[in-house]
């Protein structure tokens, strides 16, 4: 099993973004996500958490992660590869998968295009956690028909295009499968 480097510090990540845990495995778990300083006291300070941690965890994840892993460069990669199919790309917006496809619909129409790739919040603690990520998608036009179909193995092929080996059953109601991937992004401020 592929984990985030964190796993191995004195902060390991919480279990999911928005379950209850210590205050440093949750602040550890939100830079994994690429949250920046501001948004994690923001956070914080909502929940009525200690904030003075923030500092502390953010030293040690520099020590761990000094620079985006190959799979988050892929990741990375992957929307210009998916442009050049007509497709958006939704990442880690939408807590689950009603939500990210829901934002990745409103990319889609916002960019021009013909329809979409998603993966939720909760996909992205699955990467963290165990190295597995799911790719949900859908047309812009025809939502739930064929067409899916042919939007899903445009996916694959941009996933493949830049270095993954995905799996997918072939059906518009299968989500694209990608297992081994070390997804560690460096702070963002």
């Amino acid at each position: 099993m592929t984990r985030h480097a964190m796993f191995d510090s004195k902060y390991p990540p919480a279990p999911g973004l928005f379950e209850t845990d210590e205050t440093t495995s949750e602040i550890c778990l939100q830079l994994c996500h690429g949250w920046s300083s501001s948004q994690i006291e923001s956070w914080l300070e909502d929940n009525e958490r200690p904030t003075d941690l923030i500092d502390e965890v953010r030293e040690e994840y520099a020590r761990f992660v000094p620079e985006a892993s190959e799979d988050a460069k892929r990741i990375d990669a992957l929307r210009e590869a998916l442009a050049k199919r007509d497709l958006s790309f939704s990442f880690d917006t939408g807590y689950d998968k009603d939500e990210a496809a829901d934002d990745g619909a409103d990319l889609a129409r916002e960019e021009g295009r013909k329809g979409y790739a998603y993966c939720t919040m909760q996909d992205v603690d699955c990467v963290i956690h165990i190295g597995r990520l799911y790719f949900g998608f859908s047309s812009l036009d025809n939502p739930g028909d064929e067409s899916d179909a042919e939007i899903g193995q445009a996916i694959v092929e941009a996933l493949e295009e830049v270095g993954f080996s995905p799996e997918w059953n072939g059906k518009q109601t299968g989500r694209i499968t990608c297992e081994g991937l070390k997804f560690e992004l460096p702070l963002t401020d």
